[in-house]
């Protein structure tokens, strides 16, 4: 991917030099997780979380807050290349809720088809039984209107 060498992001204008660091630098925090699953968004959530107590730590001492703004620009810096950021816990959590219930509902829905399915299963299945059971006693049978032309009317007996 080729970052461009000037980026305007609202009022912010960057240079080559601060463009090159970014692309030097490793992006597993803004990568798409392994699994987009509920499991691979939960450790992007437990890193988030981590990261965030550090720099709160780092922000202490005069060498971290540096440190921490250059990696607050770093993060403008992917945003604006149009990459996405996955380092909000707040909105990591919600992503975790959402997918959760996605799935609760699609099991459920699930649950309905097959069981739907067994239903049909099962209604065709008596109707074929019911079929089976009219060939083997034919007597049983209404005898319906006669073939046109074979028959209909009776012939008289004459002696």
């Amino acid at each position: 991917m080729v970052i461009p060498t000037n980026i305007s992001y609202g009022s912010l204008l960057l240079d080559e030099q601060n463009v090159s660091s970014v692309q030097r630098k490793s992006t597993h925090a803004t990568s798409k997780p392994k699994g987009s699953g509920i499991s691979g968004i939960k450790t992007l959530l437990k890193k988030a979380e981590a990261n965030e107590k550090r720099l709160e730590e780092l922000k202490e001492t005069k060498q971290g807050q540096e440190m921490a703004s250059s990696k607050d620009w770093n993060q403008v810096l992917h945003q604006a290349a149009g990459e996405k950021v996955l380092d909000n816990p707040k909105l990591l959590k919600k992503m975790v809720k959402k997918r959760e219930k996605q799935k609760v509902k699609s099991t459920k829905e699930w649950k309905q088809r097959l069981a739907t399915q067994d239903q049909k299963q099962k209604q065709k299945q008596q109707t074929r039984m019911a079929n089976i059971r009219g060939k083997r006693h034919p007597g049983n049978k209404t005898t319906g209107p006669g073939r046109a032309g074979f028959e209909g009317k009776a012939r008289s007996k004459k002696d």
